[in-house]
């Protein structure tokens, strides 16, 4: 580290604490006392961006930083981890965004498709609540056209879920 590096602008460390909720960023870690950490050490990058920063405890970055015991990739994926986890990115976008690394392949979507319908059952999918059959384009008229239509069903799964989640609530009642 060198001792003529400038300090990181307190706008930027603002945001970082922030981003943190004033805590390291660390899962269940939780210790308020943070340090300002660089995902790519300053050194290495001249980099004070709010982009490389990430708040840690002394601990967590002692481990990051001297020990090595936590690698750049992890990091990287718990600083990305803070929007979600702070709400930053909707039920939606996170779907979006799961569709797409699900589907390498593929560089966009249009929501007036079945993607769309895809993508919002997509827990249910995933869980095997419900089952995606044919994909039809219903006849002219009914719709604007090449707008595509999925059929979904239920399965034996998903009606034990739906008939437990009533049920409790029943009883609640």
């Amino acid at each position: 580290m060198t001792n003529d590096r400038p300090a990181i602008p307190r706008e930027i460390e603002r945001q970082v604490l922030i981003e943190a909720g004033y805590k390291c960023a660390i899962p269940r870690c939780m210790h308020p006392t943070t340090d300002i950490a660089h995902i790519v050490s300053y050194d290495e990058s001249e980099d004070n961006s709010f982009e490389n920063l990430i708040a840690l405890c002394p601990n967590h970055h002692r481990m990051y930083d001297k020990e090595k015991k936590i690698d750049r990739k992890a990091i990287r994926i718990i600083k990305s981890n803070l929007d979600i986890i702070n709400g930053r990115y909707n039920d939606f976008e996170q779907r979006v965004f799961r569709y797409f690394a699900k589907n390498p392949n593929t560089s966009e979507i249009q929501p007036s498709d079945a993607v769309e319908v895809d993508i919002l059952l997509m827990n249910a999918i995933e869980h095997g609540y419900l089952l995606k059959g044919d994909v039809i384009e219903p006849p002219r008229g009914d719709f604007v056209s090449g707008y595509k239509l999925a059929i979904y069903k239920i399965t034996p799964e998903g009606r034990e879920f739906i008939r437990k989640w009533f049920s409790e609530d029943e009883e609640i009642q």
